[in-house]
């Protein structure tokens, strides 16, 4: 993973993928759950790890 200052930088963002569509939680430990699994599916998604 790069490292760095990133301010007065430009970035290009693109999308890659569609994860999941938006999704309410009922509690903390759901969504803590969900946004490790989200991280998964990018990491699929990007081939990193």
């Amino acid at each position: 993973m790069a490292s760095g200052d990133l301010y007065d930088k430009v970035l290009r963002v693109g999308l890659v993928n569609f994860i999941r569509p938006e999704m309410k939680f009922a509690g903390l430990d759901q969504l803590k759950a969900q946004i490790a699994a989200d991280g998964e599916a990018a990491r699929r998604v990007l081939n990193i790890g």
